[in-house]
């Protein structure tokens, strides 16, 4: 039976705010294979980008544990959860923090660069990326120069740079037209099927959702399963 990825036991936090505890998520569990693509729906400040942002060890819960490829990650070191960053996750986020004075290649290359790859090596591999998400005539503009949907992709193909085995999606479309946003998705979909990463994106877009292997819905801190 295939190991999971990622796992998300009894993940609980808790917010302090003007003298009030605030629980945003209580004993969260979520398990996700290799190839499995997983919508996280809720309303709008339940919590979903909590959750991402614990599974993404960008975030400490206050009790629970996250495993990622069989280890865990609570007592990890500063050092050992930034390298399992590196190592074991991409991130895609609604707006896509590309660098402006960065060609499109050059954003690609980035995560590639700190992980010690050499400029021409780096390079090659980029314009591999961005031809798998059909920029590779575009590698050599600046964000600017290009459109929201592109810059999108720019990002997704950023995401990928480390062969993650896990993608965490915030709002991945949130920002884009609702053309721009199914051609994007047709393309971060593709990428993670053919790539067999593991894929956690949090959305409000139940059509989106319904393209997903399954979907999980936040609601008072509690994840349950959500039929589309």
């Amino acid at each position: 039976m295939t190991s999971p990825v990622l796992e998300l036991h009894g993940i609980e936090r808790t917010f302090h705010q003007g003298g009030r505890e605030l629980k945003i998520l209580q004993g969260v569990n979520l398990t996700l294979k290799p190839g499995e693509i997983v919508g996280l729906l809720g309303p709008s400040g339940c919590g979903k980008s909590t959750v991402l942002h614990i599974a993404g060890l960008l975030e400490t819960a206050n009790a629970g544990e996250v495993i990622i490829n069989g280890k865990a990650c609570s007592a990890m070191a500063g050092s050992d959860r930034t390298l399992t960053r590196r190592n074991c996750l991409g991130f895609i986020y609604q707006f896509h923090h590309l660098l402006q004075d960065f060609t499109a290649q050059e954003n690609v290359m980035l995560p590639l660069r700190i992980m010690g790859k050499g400029k021409k090596a780096a390079a090659k591999a980029a314009f591999a990326l961005l031809k798998s998400v059909y920029l590779d005539d575009r590698a050599d503009h600046l964000p600017s120069q290009l459109s929201g949907g592109e810059q999108q992709r720019v990002a997704i193909a950023r995401a990928m740079a480390n062969t993650p085995l896990v993608v965490l999606a915030d709002e991945p479309t949130g920002n884009l037209d609702e053309a721009t946003a199914d051609k994007v998705m047709d393309v971060f979909i593709e990428t993670i099927r053919k790539n067999q990463m593991a894929a956690l994106i949090a959305t409000h877009n139940t059509a989106l959702a319904k393209r997903m292997d399954r979907c999980v819905f936040l609601h008072n801190g509690v994840l349950s399963s959500k039929k589309i």
